[in-house]
């Protein structure tokens, strides 16, 4: 996966509790790893995943 930009993230105990939790139950992926996987999962059942090429508007 080609990483495109740095993306900051401000997240509460309990949230980052819940991101180390989920990362463990999947095989111990890292945390930036798990946040890619719910987004692209998230994505998907919004039927906006896989982006189709020149699709995308405004990536910023």
């Amino acid at each position: 996966m080609n990483k495109e930009k740095r993306f900051g993230l401000h997240l509460h105990q309990d949230e980052k509790t819940a991101l180390k939790k989920l990362a463990q139950l999947e095989g111990g992926l890292s945390l930036a790893a798990t946040i890619r996987r719910l987004i692209r999962q998230a994505a998907k059942t919004a039927g906006i995943w896989p982006i189709k090429e020149g699709k995308a508007k405004n990536d910023s």
